[in-house]
């Protein structure tokens, strides 16, 4: 008997063919192995079992390692590695349980055992997944309670089959998990309950961050999205997929059905979708103020919070939530960069070129981006020699470029620095203490300290924002530089501001924004609470210019653009989609625009598969706007 594998560390779109031995038992499909490749034992997964007989000598699987994902799982991760050209052992990982479990599962006899999307099969998953009818939106106001929707909906698909819930970080599926204690149906957790689910037939609900959208779950019913704008809902790395995307597809595959439950929806699921108001047995009747602070009068940040504390000392929380914390300060930045800044007219050094902020070079060596590495040449009293952008590598001399002044000095301010100045302005009778993280925030390893009980000031970047803290009044420092038009644009601000006034909601509190240009139509809307009429004016205004999600772009490398680009010219006349726009952004990189996703990743695919090249595709479509 011989058994086909996909090794972890092989060859990205091969299908490796072993002699399977009779002593390891029955071969299963998605069963974690190892296999002699090359010179070293690698691990790999069955995807085909055979009894055909070959003329040459094959080499041997020496071990069985333990249980993988069932076929369905295995199919799904054969199609992501079509869509997203990765290796399939990138996926299968991802499916696998961390630890290896006591028992391998089992085969139910009426197991495939042949999948659909092997490489060379001519399946196409983008047919099916064009033709998916699309996924229904529930769109939650901040004075309402996400958990009872999302508790109304699983009760709602449990009669069907196992229901499978996605939600940003540990902290929500905990907080969801307690929610849904007293269901008819068993609650798992599938980071510590991965083989429970595996071996369990029937109904059961399935919670998770964004790697449980490859659970191993059989005749999936539903799959529920919470919060997809969330940046934790998106892997950082190649392939940059969207969990919004990965369970669009695994629906499809599976025929099962996809719902979103959020404060804020992505604009493709206005664009797609049918956008529902869930009917609320509960509605809070406290709501929440927001409050807006010029930066342009003076208004420091120690005269912002300490007002919003008075704010709160005088006005008693309207609802009978128990607060995690009185204030949360948002400061967008660590410090760990050491800025440049001009003692006379208080300006910030910036690049010329890139605009970006410039470093000090000092007795010939230039700072790093450690404040260790600042403090020691601080403490050597080192003299500032000149400037240098970390970016396009210029330099320039230790000069002012406003005033012209030789008084600089390094600046540095970040949620250390202002947790300190707080505590040393507000007293010590003031508990205050700072959300930190060794992980990127809002990943799915960030952790957030359970001590955080009873405290007055909570300070913290915009991971703060991402956790479930209750709270009665909310500080955004400096609101202006959370506003990034080349990532996220506006749309994420609003989805931090829906997740602000969330906290306070509860406690009928207030946002206070500080900032120096608050005048924006955004920042208005909000303050009006009309959030809806915001995001359907950035809806109409994306479709009348044919942006994203009504067109989709991908960004490569120029060179691989540019043979793109001709390729695309001389077969203009076979190709069966003809709306393929070619640009190039600031940095030189190709832009490629279709009308949908299935059109660009086909033109794409055949455009590799004729010049037998791989496409550098440094990144698909900024994140937010929920395509592959």
């Amino acid at each position: 008997m011989n058994v086909d594998v996909v090794a972890k560390t092989g060859p990205k779109t091969k299908i490796l063919t072993y002699r399977w031995p009779e002593h390891l038992g029955e071969p299963l499909i998605g069963q974690r192995v190892r296999v002699p490749l090359r010179s070293k034992l690698q691990e790999a997964w069955i995807v085909g079992v055979s009894s055909t007989e070959v003329s040459f000598v094959l080499r041997e699987v020496k071990k069985v390692i333990g249980s993988g994902p069932p076929p369905n799982v295995v199919d799904l991760c054969l199609a992501l590695s079509w869509i997203y050209k990765v290796s399939a052992g990138y996926f299968l990982q991802m499916a696998s349980p961390d630890r290896v479990g006591k028992h391998s599962r089992r085969s139910l006899g009426d197991e495939p055992r042949t999948l659909r999307y092997l490489p060379g099969s001519g399946s196409d998953p983008l047919e099916l997944i064009g033709d998916f009818s699309a996924p229904k939106t529930y769109w939650v106001p901040p004075n309402h309670t996400l958990l009872e929707v999302i508790r109304e909906r699983v009760r709602s698909h449990l009669v069907r089959g196992p229901c499978l819930v996605l939600l940003p970080n540990r902290e929500r599926v905990e907080e969801a998990s307690k929610s849904l204690i007293d269901i008819d149906a068993p609650v798992h957790l599938l980071e510590s309950d991965w083989h429970l689910i595996a071996g369990h037939r029937g109904s059961q609900v399935v919670l998770g961050t964004r790697s449980a959208v490859l659970a191993p779950l059989v005749s999936l019913s539903a799959v529920v999205v919470v919060d997809p704008l969330d940046r934790s809902m998106r892997e950082q790395r190649s392939p940059f997929y969207e969990t919004y995307d990965l369970a669009l597809i695994r629906s499809a595959l599976e025929g099962a059905e996809m719902e979103t439950v959020t404060t804020l929806p992505p604009l493709v699921s206005l664009a797609h979708s049918k956008v529902l108001r869930p009917p609320m047995r509960e509605m809070i009747k406290a709501s929440a103020r927001v409050m807006l602070w010029d930066m342009t009068e003076s208004k420091s940040y120690l005269d912002v919070v300490s007002r919003a504390l008075q704010i709160t000392q005088k006005t008693k929380a309207q609802g009978s939530l128990e607060v995690d914390a009185s204030l949360v300060v948002v400061y967008n930045k660590k410090g760990f960069i050491l800025k440049i800044r001009c003692k006379s007219c208080k300006t910030v050094q910036t690049c010329e070129v890139c605009k970006s902020p410039l470093l000090g070079v000092t007795g010939g060596i230039s700072s790093s981006m450690h404040k260790e590495d600042w403090l020691r040449l601080e403490k050597e009293r080192a003299t500032l020699k000149g400037q240098r952008c970390p970016s396009c590598k210029v330099t320039y001399p230790p000069i002012c470029g406003v005033c012209h002044s030789l008084d600089l000095a390094t600046y540095s301010k970040g949620t250390e620095k202002i947790a300190r100045e707080l505590s040393l302005a507000l007293g010590r009778g003031t508990k205050i203490e700072e959300l930190t993280s060794v992980s990127i925030p809002g990943s799915e390893d960030d952790q957030i300290d359970d001590g955080r009980k009873s405290i007055d000031v909570l300070v913290g970047t915009e991971a703060t924002l991402l956790r479930s803290i209750k709270a009665e009044a909310v500080v955004f420092l400096d609101f202006d530089q959370f506003i990034n038009p080349l990532e996220d644009g506006e749309t994420y601000v609003l989805y931090l501001l829906t997740r602000a006034l969330d906290m306070v909601s509860m406690a009928g509190g207030s946002v206070h924004l500080q900032g120096r240009y608050l005048e924006t139509p955004l920042v208005q809307l909000a303050r009006k609470g009309h959030v809806e009429e915001f995001v359907r004016e950035i809806f109409n205004e994306r479709k009348t210019f044919g942006l994203p999600p009504f067109s989709v772009v991908a960004k490569v490398d120029h060179r691989s653009g540019m043979e793109l680009e001709s390729w695309v010219e001389k077969s203009s006349s076979e190709l069966p989609y003809k709306e393929i726009v070619f640009g190039e952004d600031d940095k030189g990189d190709i832009l490629v625009s279709a009308r949908t996703k299935v059109d660009l990743l086909r033109v794409l695919g055949l455009y590799e598969e004729e010049s037998s090249t791989r496409l550098r595709r440094l990144e698909l479509s900024p994140r937010g706007t929920g395509f592959l």
